[in-house]
């Protein structure tokens, strides 16, 4: 009794003991977490963070990028499109090591993200856990690589240790069209987390190291200060979802009810055990311990059970002989035994049959439950990807649960999957679908700027091409496509306005920007020249020329042809003397000229014969060549 006592009390003290050191270490890890002052989860995450090289010719630019996946076949990083875009090479690296080159694997300019991929998988690199959202007052942490702390420490930084963390609050969740292309509106978070650039790209994360969002841009007006907008998870994970690109998410509700499920299989079975226990007149609680069978030597052992009035036929106080009375008898032990197992079996039986019916059912509830989560979840996703444009939310979730086209509008659905194949340029197939429902939304003008798109892509017309995108405004990137053309452009038309074509060269200039290089001053001479065609005044017609000269641009065949007096009113002389002057009404000259003569197509003609008497060759504002009689005379204004 006394070592039994003893055993007891060392169990206890090893029990105290073990709660005392729990509740240390958990003090321990508490006291050191508040003292760090930011969530251990968030310290980790920079392990899948890193840095992002771009050039463009000999410019060199830096971003940040995190991994979602880090496989033998290579690791995709998520970083912004604008981190990429337009370079001619991208490059990682990972705490020092790198560089590594890059190339794309998935784009949505129009939620300003990309996925690039490395030929291997890098060491050391942990995919980050994309998290389920975030709310209105909950901190976040951006992580990233600032070049501006580069400047601070006179050098490159690509090390774990020397990435920057920054901390804040999330002011609003909201749509913008200031993120990407302006096509549409993307999900963005706002927030007072200071990020400057070389963070763009980086992570946005939850205390629990989950990413939230994708920091994307700053504003940077004077009068605004704090506020920085990243892209929301909820863009990035439709985006993945449609591409078919696979990630690490966070699976604790599925976990939780897994495992709510199995706790209420288990309570199902307890209860029907119990229930047959008692209705069988057992024990409830000892059900677990097990009856040994007796075997035939204990049986021969064991003490024979005789009855009261056996005993009282048999015993007597007197030695008077009494006449045995006749033993019962019993049925044989393995008769009775067999009995035994047989109700034993059918119990058993039922007990499984109840047992797998009470699996079944909880397996069906647990489904509907799994299933009513899932399809009201995806019906939140369709209706919050709707609302806010974000028809690669309202695909996915499609996906994820089929049956809601059951419910929903089948229009709703099409219409969603042509904006996905629009966003990823796969416009045949968008018209297509499109064609399926002209009648629902815009499908129509979808159509068409399809159509449009697809034209501006095939033309090998440079004007074309440029007021196609002009017309198109922000689909997909033809705001940035009208933007390469317009040197293109520009040049074309300046070719064609000096050689003197000024109906087409408008046509030119009337699209570019007004302030590029001198499209102003060639839109003033265009105006000149429609001033002449206006009014064909003198002052009107020798300030063009002038503007011709000054610009070296050819005078047009026209001024020669309906506007040769204006052209050549004043004097004019050889340097050898010869002169020709033209007044109002009337000319001078010593050349032998003494008809009535008028001027067009460059030619000087006798009024009543209409025969040409010199013909006329304009070279500038002041010099002409005239040719009479068979010789040539250089002639110059004389001011």
């Amino acid at each position: 009794m006394k070592k039994i006592v003893a055993m007891l009390k060392k169990r206890k003290i090893i029990r105290l003991c073990s709660i005392f050191l729990i509740s240390a270490m958990i003090l321990s890890y508490t006291q050191s977490a508040f003292a760090a002052g930011t969530p251990k989860e968030v310290l980790n995450a920079r392990e899948g963070v890193v840095r992002i090289y771009t050039k463009r010719g000999e410019d060199t630019y830096t971003g940040t990028g995190f991994a979602i996946s880090n496989a033998n076949s290579g690791a995709l990083i998520v970083t912004n499109y604008h981190v990429i875009e337009n370079k001619d090479s991208f490059e990682l690296y990972y705490n020092g090591d790198g560089p590594v080159e890059l190339e794309v694997a998935a784009l949505s300019p129009a939620q300003d993200i990309a996925v690039m991929r490395t030929a291997g998988k890098i060491k050391g690199l942990k995919p980050l856990t994309l998290g389920d959202g975030i709310s209105v007052g909950e901190e976040v942490y951006a992580l990233g690589y600032p070049s501006s702390a580069d400047y601070l420490s006179t050098q490159i930084l690509t090390e774990i240790e020397q990435m920057t963390l920054t901390n804040g609050i999330v002011s609003a969740l909201q749509s913008s069209q200031a993120v990407g292309t302006g096509e549409r509106s993307v999900q963005i978070i706002q927030t007072n987390t200071a990020i400057n650039s070389g963070n763009s790209g980086g992570p946005l994360l939850d205390k629990a190291g989950r990413v939230v969002g994708i920091n994307t841009m700053k504003i940077t007006m004077e009068e605004v200060e704090g506020t920085n907008a990243s892209v929301y998870i909820d863009e990035l994970r439709s985006f993945l979802d449609v591409q078919g690109i696979r990630y690490k998410t966070d699976h604790s509700l599925l976990f939780g009810i897994l495992f709510g499920v199995a706790v209420a299989a288990a309570v199902m079975v307890l209860l029907i055990v119990v229930y047959r226990r008692r209705k069988a007149g057992k024990p409830v609680f000892q059900f677990w311990i097990k009856r040994k069978k007796a075997t035939q030597e204990d049986e021969a052992l064991a003490l024979p059970i005789v009855r009261q009035e056996e005993l009282q036929g048999q015993i007597s106080l007197f030695d008077s002989p009494q006449e045995p009375k006749e033993e019962m008898t019993a049925e044989p032990a393995s008769d009775q035994e067999k009995k035994e197992e047989k109700k034993k079996a059918r119990i058993s039986k039922k007990v499984k049959v109840l047992i797998a019916c009470a699996a079944a059912l909880v397996l069906v509830v647990g489904g509907g439950v799994w299933f009513g989560i899932s399809t009201y979840s995806a019906y939140q996703d369709v209706q919050n990807g709707w609302s806010n444009k974000n028809y690669q939310q309202v695909v996915a979730a499609y996906q994820h649960a089929p049956w809601l086209a059951l419910f929903e509008d089948e229009n709703q659905r099409l219409y969603s999957e042509a904006r996905v194949k629009v966003q990823n340029y796969q416009l045949e197939d968008a018209i297509s679908l499109f064609e399926q429902i002209e009648d629902f939304e815009d499908a129509k003008k979808q159509i068409e700027d399809a159509k449009l798109y697809l034209k501006a892509e095939n033309s090998e017309q440079v004007k074309e091409k440029y007021d196609a995108y002009r017309q198109l405004g922000n689909y997909l990137d033809s705001r940035k496509k009208k933007e390469s053309l317009i040197p293109q452009l520009y040049e074309e038309g300046k070719e064609i306005l000096l050689s003197g074509d000024f109906e087409t060269a408008q046509q030119y200039f009337n699209l570019l920007p007004e302030d590029y290089e001198q499209t102003s001053d060639y839109k003033m001479v265009i105006s000149k020249y429609e001033n002449v065609l206006l009014y064909s005044s003198v002052i009107d017609v020798q300030e063009f020329v002038i503007y011709c000269d000054l610009y070296s641009i050819k005078i047009p065949q026209i001024i020669s042809d309906s506007y040769l007096y204006e052209y050549l009113y004043g004097y004019w002389y050889t340097l050898s003397g010869w002169y020709f002057e033209v007044e109002e009404g009337y000319y001078d000259t010593n050349f032998d000229i003494y008809q009535d003569v008028y001027y067009t197509h460059g030619q000087i003609r006798n009024y009543d014969t209409d025969k040409a008497i010199a013909n006329i060759s304009i070279k500038g504002f002041d010099r002409m060549i005239m040719n009479f009689n068979g010789r040539q005379y250089e002639m110059y204004r004389s001011y």
